[in-house]
């Protein structure tokens, strides 16, 4: 019997998350922006296709012999 493997994006900048920013203005969505990306060891938010990446990994062969596993894409920020 296999399990399945769990895809777990940390910060992912997405339309969505700069659309929470709208009635802002410019600088002050820049801000906290990079507020964010300074929270990520890597130095930036993720982006869905990061995460698009991860996800057609684990749906192709190369992943075959990985099961239950909870895969973090985060650039670091749970280390």
């Amino acid at each position: 019997m296999s399990t399945g493997n769990v895809l777990v994006p940390g910060m992912i900048e997405t339309p969505h998350v700069v659309g929470t920013f709208s009635s802002a203005d410019p600088v002050e969505i820049k801000r906290v922006m990079a507020q964010r990306a300074a929270r990520v060891p890597l130095g930036r938010q993720g982006t869905p296709q990061d995460v698009a990446k991860l996800a057609l990994f684990l749906a192709s062969d190369d992943s075959a012999f990985i099961t239950g596993q909870l895969m973090v894409a985060d650039g670091g920020a749970l280390i």
